[in-house]
């Protein structure tokens, strides 16, 4: 698919099959010029696609039929040729249904199945008195009947095919889509969660850091005597003793609030300040 958008113009002579048949079946009845084939080639969610028209012109034998064209739609070149011209051609039998009256081509299956004339021309067939006495016409009309309606079935399985292949693909590029969506938000929660980490690391040094700094020092005095120099330590003092949390209505089951926390925070505070005043104090001493 070169150019997805290039419209082509072709009068298919090199197609064989229902082009080939369709030609043929024209120029039988008065259209001289070819039937001319225009498409274009184009991906309609993701799946390839092939839009195609063919043009019938004037009968110079029957000049009361106008020129008609018929579209198909099909996914690539080949097959949507193929489809197009069989359907000119049933359209080409249905039009000049009367002119062909008495030719083989009355045998040809039409667009419209469901007329009268050719329900009697298929009665004519395989009727209980069967008109035609040409066995040859009569089994091959047969089995191009019976391989006319397993394309129309075959055809139709097709459409239904496609168009649940189409839905799938639909849904598979919502599902890309989510799953892009999904990825971006964990990769912002997977942010956060670093940043979180980060800073309780931080905070963590800084905590160990102060307290710390509020432990109680070791002091070494040093005293002369006559005996020489000794080296006395004073005694240890017995670590600060944090102050038991002042929770007077919690019970068991009850989430401790923000507030509360902020009150135990600031009483710890204030005891560690007094604590380390008193330290120093008795060190100046």
């Amino acid at each position: 698919m070169e150019n997805p958008w290039v419209i082509r113009t072709s009068y298919c002579s090199e197609e064989e099959g229902f082009p080939h048949l369709l030609r043929s079946c024209a120029l039988r009845l008065g259209i001289r010029k070819k039937p001319e084939y225009v498409w274009k080639e184009y991906r309609e969610n993701g799946m390839e696609k092939c839009s195609m028209a063919v043009y019938l012109g004037e009968s110079r034998n029957y000049p009361n039929h106008p020129p008609f064209q018929i579209t198909f739609i099909g996914h690539r070149f080949p097959d949507t040729c193929q489809s197009v011209a069989r359907k000119a051609l049933k359209q080409l039998c249905q039009n000049y249904s009367r002119e062909i009256f008495e030719t083989p081509l009355r045998y040809f299956p039409p667009s419209n199945k469901n007329t009268p004339t050719w329900k009697k021309r298929l009665q004519a067939l395989s009727g209980g008195d069967p008109i035609e006495d040409d066995p040859t016409i009569v089994y091959m009309a047969g089995y191009l009947h019976t391989l006319d309606n397993h394309y129309d079935e075959l055809s139709s399985h097709c459409t239904h095919l496609n168009s649940r292949v189409e839905s799938l693909e639909q849904q598979v590029k919502e599902l890309t889509q989510e799953k892009a969506s999904l990825q971006e938000s964990l990769s912002i929660v997977e942010g956060e969660e670093a940043n979180t980490r980060e800073a309780y690391r931080t905070l963590k040094i800084d905590f160990d850091k102060k307290l710390k700094a509020l432990a109680p020092k070791k002091k070494i005095q040093k005293k002369t005597t006559n005996q020489g120099c000794q080296t006395e330590k004073k005694k240890k003092k017995a670590p600060l003793a944090l102050p038991p949390p002042r929770i007077d209505d919690w019970s068991d089951e009850e989430d401790v609030s923000l507030a509360s926390l902020d009150d135990l925070l600031k009483a710890f505070g204030d005891t560690l300040d007094k604590e380390l005043a008193s330290t120093s104090k008795n060190a100046l001493v």
